[in-house]
């Protein structure tokens, strides 16, 4: 389901490669204390409440405040914070405060789910951590 912006950071440079070793910004340490790079908090006003982190520097397109609908862009898959390559950390949580808050299950409809080469198309499933899927459209 869809909800209201709560909290965003938009302002952490991405990470870079030089070769194959992952190279960090200088930035103040007040700046990304807890590693989480750019993110945005969904409240979906049933106690849960979505976090996307490590998107990209200055792609965030909401506001704090904004409804947003299931499926709209937020922003884009980045390289901020504690990330060694980029990707899209997604937690469903209890609360808003990261510090506070408990993780708790997460499930999507529509999805494939890869295992090396092969995947499996789910109709509604559990992610866990490590899983790599892509959205069937």
């Amino acid at each position: 389901t869809g909800g209201i912006v709560v909290d965003l950071v938009n302002t952490v440079p991405d990470n870079e490669f030089k070769g194959k070793t992952v190279t960090l910004p200088r930035i103040p340490p007040d700046a990304d204390p807890y590693g989480m790079g750019n993110y945005v908090i969904i409240d979906h006003g049933n106690g849960q409440f979505s976090m996307l982190q490590h998107l990209e520097q200055g792609s965030i397109i909401v506001r704090v405040g904004e409804v947003v609908n299931r499926g709209q862009q937020v922003g884009k898959v980045g390289f901020s914070g504690n990330a060694t390559f980029p990707h899209l950390h997604y937690t469903l949580m209890n609360g808003a405060k990261v510090q506070s808050a408990e993780g708790i299950p997460s499930y999507f409809r529509n999805f494939k789910l890869y295992k090396g080469k092969n995947f499996s198309n789910i109709k509604q499933g559990r992610i866990d951590s490590g899983d790599i899927v892509e959205s069937e459209k």
